[in-house]
């Protein structure tokens, strides 16, 4: 019977135990457990920050405790309230802008004012969710400081001449000390025509959302655009049958505080500015 020495001999590099060879001068590794569970780690509570909304949206999904569906509410609702972000912005500032010229709120004027509101919010909306959420938030708040600066712009105006400015009209100059005296005087009207500006850069990030958004949404901007400007000029046209001087104020922009209180003054100005082209 031949000796275990025998044997180490004539096979220098065998295990017995493991019944394998292994190669000359290397450690034998042992083989891996079969159906060994993998080992889960805990997250470091830096990486939970660096989390994006989607992951942890899709967390709260997986570990079935309420919070993915609170995102996903709250995702939802800040999509649909974007759409009210610049009808909020034109609505407040004509409310000012009449409290100040003390036109009454009750007129066939507010209704033409919020028509052709509609359709000027569905073209600004629609600009701002072809980008990135960032960039698109960025330039909504452009367009409403923009917005904010031309209803504080016809505000002083009104308050030193008593009418607003009009290219095609026969607007008066300001001198500086005017401005300043008006602004001075008008400051009530002035904080409270900024207050949609303030909010939208405070937190507008958490109320809006200017996300891109499909093809099958624009078209229906576009489509909602279209037909509100439709109605309200097809109510404007049709108020001369009654003898209306609606369809003459909308052709004719000689006295813009009339047509503002007609029309409301982002109707007033894009006609300004296309008679003014003409």
């Amino acid at each position: 019977m031949a000796d275990f020495n025998d044997l180490f001999e004539a096979f220098p590099d065998y295990d017995v135990f493991t019944d394998s060879t292994t190669p000359p001068n290397r450690p034998h590794r042992r083989r891996p457990l079969p159906n060994r569970p993998a080992v889960q780690r805990p997250r470091p509570e830096a990486f939970e920050q660096r989390t994006s909304h989607t992951q942890r949206q899709n967390r709260g999904n997986d570990y079935g405790d309420g919070f993915g569906e609170y995102f996903e509410r709250k995702t939802k609702l800040s999509n649909f309230t974007t759409l009210f972000f610049f009808p909020f912005i034109i609505i407040w500032l004509e409310a000012v802008l009449r409290l100040e010229t003390g036109e009454s709120f009750l007129s066939r004027g507010v209704v033409y004012t919020l028509l052709f509101t509609v359709p000027i919010s569905c073209v600004l909306t629609l600009i701002c969710t072809f980008a990135g959420e960032r960039f698109n938030r960025v330039l909504a708040n452009i367009f409403a400081a923009a917005i904010t600066l031309l209803y504080l712009c016809q505000l002083v105006y009104f308050g030193a001449s008593g009418a607003l400015f009009a290219f095609s009209g026969n607007a008066a100059p300001l001198s500086f000390g005017q401005i300043c005296s008006t602004a001075a005087d008008k400051w009530f009207f002035l904080v409270l025509s900024i207050v949609p500006l303030l909010v939208s850069l405070l937190v507008g990030k958490r109320l809006f959302r200017f996300k891109r958004i499909r093809v099958k949404a624009k078209i229906m901007l576009v489509i909602i655009a279209a037909v509100f400007h439709l109605i309200a000029f097809g109510l404007v046209y049709t108020s001369q049958l009654i003898g209306s001087d609606s369809y003459t104020l909308y052709s004719n922009v000689t006295q813009p505080t009339v047509v503002q209180e007609r029309f409301g003054l982002m109707t007033t100005q894009r006609i300004d500015v296309m008679e003014t082209i003409k």
